[in-house]
């Protein structure tokens, strides 16, 4: 079994993620966390289960409508992410 994220239920749940990312690519940063909600991210930090309990979440318009997304806090100074401990 490859790795999978601790946030989600199973592999397949996992890989099924995996596909659809490959037709809407989230942002490389910010990853998986993109597509979490603040109510799953709140039930996963309660369950020890965020891996990236830093990421907030911000609000945009898009198309004519809202979308929300996930956003992983980025290092000072620089580029990348940084993981959450």
């Amino acid at each position: 079994m490859s790795w999978k994220p601790a946030c989600f239920d199973s592999a397949e749940q996992w890989d099924g993620w995996r596909l659809q990312a490959r037709y809407v690519p989230p942002n490389a940063r910010d990853g998986f966390c993109e597509d979490c909600t603040p109510t799953y991210k709140a039930k996963m930090v309660e369950e020890r289960r965020c891996m990236h309990k830093g990421v907030k979440f911000v609000i945009r318009r898009v198309d004519g409508g809202l979308d929300i997304s996930g956003e992983r806090p980025r290092k000072r100074g620089g580029h990348g992410r940084q993981e959450a401990g």
